[in-house]
C-alpha cells in the first residue's frame, strides 16, 4: 500500500521552495519574465489597441451594413427578428470582407505560442532546480532542448486525457440550450452537472499532475502512466494540495492588483495632453505584474508537485532511487 502524502508538510516545503529564498526565486524568474513582457505582452498590448481602434469599428460597420440589407420576414416585427435569422452567415462574410482580422488572429496565435514555449522553458528550469539542484541560485536561461520538447508532448497527452471532460461540458450546454440562443432560458439546471464534471476534472488533474516533474527528470518513459500509478490512492490529497496552493496565491495576487490599481487611479496625475500614453504605461505596469504573478503561480504548483513526487513530502526518496524507481512504478 502506498504511503499517504503528508499534505501539510508538503505544502509548507513547497512554500519554502518558492518564498524561503525570495531573492533567489526572483533571480531565477527575471529573465523569462522579461522575455514574456517584451516579446509577448508589449506586442499584445499594441495589438489589442489596434483591434479596438481599427478592427472592431470596421466589423461594427460591416454588421450594420449587412443588417440594413436584410428584408423583414412577412408578418414579423423588426424587434422580433433574431440576429441568427437576419444574417445567417455573418461571421464568415465579415471575415471575407475584412482580411486584416485574420492577420490579427494569426498574430495573436503566434504570440500565444511564444508565450507557451517560454513557460515550458521556465517549468523545465524550475523543476530541475527543485529536483536535482540544477542551476540553483542562477537565472533560468532561454533554451529549447530535449526536456522542453518532451514537456510539450507530455502536455499534449495530458490535454487528450481531458477531452472527455470538454465533451461532457459541450453535451450539457447543448442539451440545455438546443437553439443556441444566448437569451433563452436553459431547459434544465446545468449547475449540478457542471459541478460533477468539475470534480472529475480535479481528480484527473491530480492523477496526472506528476507527469510534468517526471518528464523534466529525463530518462523516464511514459510519464503520464507513471504519474497515474504514483498517485494511486493519493488523488484527494493532491487535489486538495492544488487548491490550497492556488487559492492563497490567487487571493494575494488579487489583493496586489486591487492595491496597485487603486494607487494608479487615485495618486497618479495624468497630463492633459498625454492621457493615451499614460493609459498605455499603466496597462504595461499591470501586464508586467500579471506576468510575474503567473510565474509565481506556476512555481507554487510546480513546487508542490515536485515535493509530492515521492508521496512522502520530500524528493529525497526519488533522488536516491533515481529514474529507475519511476520506471518500476
Amino acid at each position: 500500500m502506498a504511503a499517504r502524502l503528508p499534505l501539510l508538510a508538503t505544502l509548507l516545503a513547497a512554500a519554502r521552495d518558492v518564498f524561503g529564498d525570495l531573492p533567489g526565486t526572483l533571480r531565477s524568474f527575471w529573465f523569462i519574465g522579461l522575455l514574456l513582457i517584451v516579446i509577448v505582452e508589449v506586442p499584445m498590448l499594441f495589438l489589442s489597441d489596434y483591434v479596438g481602434k481599427h478592427v472592431l469599428p470596421e466589423l461594427k460597420q460591416q454588421v450594420a451594413e449587412a443588417s440594413a440589407q436584410v428584408t423583414t420576414p412577412t408578418g414579423a416585427k423588426p424587434g422580433e427578428i433574431k440576429p441568427s435569422d437576419e444574417i445567417p452567415n455573418l461571421p464568415k462574410s465579415v471575415l471575407a470582407r475584412n482580411p486584416s482580422t485574420m492577420w490579427v488572429v494569426l498574430l495573436g496565435l503566434g504570440l500565444n505560442t511564444v508565450q507557451m514555449l517560454l513557460l515550458f522553458r521556465f517549468m523545465v528550469g524550475w523543476y530541475r532546480r527543485l529536483l536535482v539542484g540544477e542551476g540553483k541560485g542562477k537565472t533560468i536561461s532561454l533554451r529549447l532542448a530535449k526536456p522542453e520538447w518532451q514537456l510539450m508532448w507530455t502536455s499534449v497527452k495530458v490535454a487528450f486525457a481531458f477531452l472527455p471532460v470538454a465533451l461532457a461540458i459541450f453535451v450539457v450546454i447543448t442539451f440545455a440550450n438546443p437553439t443556441g440562443d444566448p437569451n433563452a432560458l436553459p431547459a434544465f439546471n446545468i449547475w449540478p452537472y457542471l459541478v460533477v464534471i468539475g470534480v472529475v476534472a480535479l481528480y484527473l488533474q491530480a492523477r496526472l499532475a506528476l507527469a510534468y516533474p517526471i518528464t523534466c527528470m529525463e530518462g523516464t518513459d511514459a510519464p503520464v502512466r507513471q504519474s497515474w500509478n504514483l498517485t494511486r490512492r493519493q488523488a484527494i490529497r493532491i487535489a486538495l494540495g492544488n487548491l490550497l496552493t492556488v487559492i492563497p496565491l490567487m487571493l494575494g495576487i488579487g489583493l496586489l492588483f486591487l492595491g496597485l490599481s487603486w494607487i494608479l487611479a487615485n495618486l497618479f496625475s495624468v497630463p492633459e495632453n498625454g492621457e493615451e500614453a499614460v493609459a498605455m504605461a499603466v496597462r504595461l505596469v499591470l501586464k508586467s505584474l500579471s506576468v510575474f504573478s503567473m510565474l509565481f503561480l506556476v512555481a507554487g504548483l510546480s513546487a508542490f508537485h515536485a515535493r509530492s513526487i515521492s508521496l512522502r513530502g520530500s524528493v529525497s526518496f526519488f533522488l536516491r532511487k533515481g529514474p529507475s524507481a519511476l520506471r518500476r512504478a
